[in-house]
């Protein structure tokens, strides 16, 4: 497994998904959001490294984990968050300094979700075009893009649903149309089971299934170790592991054939490494804390929901969105060739079309109408 997470990270090639069996490869291939795969299977041999005990501080080993710490003085300063966002982009949410852009004057109020490592940059390409249907809204979730990175641990789907509903109460966000992408999709399926009067309807983009942990212990590594304050050495590890170059790689593998990687999507996904807090809330994910609610059955979702997945997705496959139409009554399922696990991203045409019809049929509003 060490040797996998280390090709993984340093290899520029495609990611292909993993093909044996064991329950952390197939949570990390059809869970995890493809731009941070590689981030995801790097915590894993960090927390490998970390709490396994080889002697590998000794003799060559231990001048390696030296040469590790050294360069620590030369790495980028971590900077506060108010030097990164304008304080006019950010409103406090439960505590939390969140992101969150906006677009549209009048309409339905929808509000956006990224899916994991990412951020609302996602929705580029869908703000300006879904502000003409309603009052759109998209967020950073806790430890995710621009928004705060507290270094309390708390980073699991309770924690991130609570974040939205803070958000959402800050924002003035009574009862949105809620389209969430990936483990996005998760969070707001799941705060539509558990608070049916915030949401007015669901748009489930190649997401997950809620009430789904990601289970590093499954996999043999020792996740105990890391609660509480995360090493140093781990810290390290995170941070000279994350580069510019390393994340332009990344992006080429997720965007082969679609776009070309662009500075600006390179800053997108690499400025919020930089901020106070990130490496510790990248720790912090593999290791999250017991769920405190019992799963309510998708069954109970009161809502109207779609569902949209790209019949190219690698991470998430087809046949998880038809189980999921399987389980929620009455919902509807929308298959688009040509695009992968970010449809608003490789067809944002029709993903336009898409929102504008829901709202139409199921809202009872013409786009634009409040």
């Amino acid at each position: 497994m060490i040797f996998k997470a280390w090709n993984l990270i340093i290899s520029h090639k495609p990611i292909r998904p993993f093909t044996d069996s064991s329950h952390l490869h197939y949570m990390i291939t059809t869970m995890v959001h493809p731009d941070f795969r590689r981030f995801t299977c790097l915590l894993v041999l960090v927390a490998t490294i970390s709490v396994s005990s080889l002697p590998l501080l000794r003799g060559q080993a231990q001048q390696s984990a030296e040469s590790i710490a050294k360069p620590r003085a030369s790495l980028e300063r971590l900077r506060k968050l108010s030097e990164v966002v304008p304080a006019e982009r950010l409103i406090k949410a439960g505590g939390l300094q969140t992101y969150y852009v906006q677009s549209g004057q009048v309409g339905p109020q929808i509000l956006l979700l990224h899916g994991f490592g990412s951020s609302t940059f996602t929705w580029r390409k869908n703000l300006v075009e879904l502000g003409k249907i309603g009052r759109v809204t998209a967020i950073d979730i806790k430890g995710f893009g621009l928004t705060e990175k507290p270094k309390d641990g708390q980073y699991n789907e309770f924690a991130y649903v609570k974040h939205v509903l803070d958000t959402m109460d800050a924002l003035g966000l009574q009862r949105p149309l809620i389209i969430g992408n990936s483990m996005g999709g998760a969070v707001a399926a799941r705060l539509a089971l558990e608070h049916p009067g915030r949401c007015s309807g669901l748009i489930l983009v190649d997401a997950a299934r809620p009430y789904t942990r990601l289970d590093f212990a499954a996999s043999g590594v020792d996740t105990t170790k890391f609660k509480g304050r995360p090493s140093v050495l781990a810290t390290a590890l995170v941070r000279t592991m994350i580069s510019r170059d390393r994340i332009k790689g990344m992006l080429e593998s997720v965007y082969e054939g679609h776009e070309p990687v662009t500075d600006a999507m390179i800053d997108a996904y690499y400025i919020p490494t930089t901020i106070e807090g990130a490496p510790e809330a990248l720790i912090s994910m593999i290791n999250p804390p017991a769920d405190p609610s019992r799963p309510i059955p998708l069954k109970e979702l009161k809502c109207p929901v779609t569902i949209v997945w790209g019949k190219d997705d690698n991470v998430i496959p087809v046949r998880a969105g038809e189980s999921l139409a399987r389980e929620i009554p009455g919902s509807e399922l929308v298959i688009w060739a040509g695009a992968g696990h970010l449809p608003q991203e490789d067809r944002p045409e029709e993903f336009h079309r898409l929102v504008r019809d829901f709202v139409g049929k199921h809202l009872g509003l013409r786009p634009g109408q409040n």
